[in-house]
């Protein structure tokens, strides 16, 4: 999956919340945790089409080498 070109595949996601990076990073279960998470926009992320709503802001999760190393390549989110 992972070395198919066909498959999407991207080194961070956006969130858009009310939640802390911190709270985010903790939806994810430690194997496929972000290696990062932070409030704002990445500097390359083209965002001007996004309507984030009253009250709520992105958050990037990011990570430095995926897939990560499991035995049974099984990825869940936590929630």
């Amino acid at each position: 999956m992972f070395d198919d070109p066909d498959w999407p595949f991207s080194e961070s996601i956006l969130v858009i919340t009310t939640a802390s990076p911190e709270e985010v990073q903790s939806w994810f279960v430690e194997e496929i945790a972000p290696d990062e998470c932070w409030e704002g926009w990445s500097e390359d992320t083209e965002h001007g089409w996004v309507e984030v709503p009253v009250g709520m802001h992105p958050v990037t999760c990011w990570w430095v080498d995926w897939p990560p190393e499991s035995p049974d390549n099984q990825y869940h989110l936590n929630k």
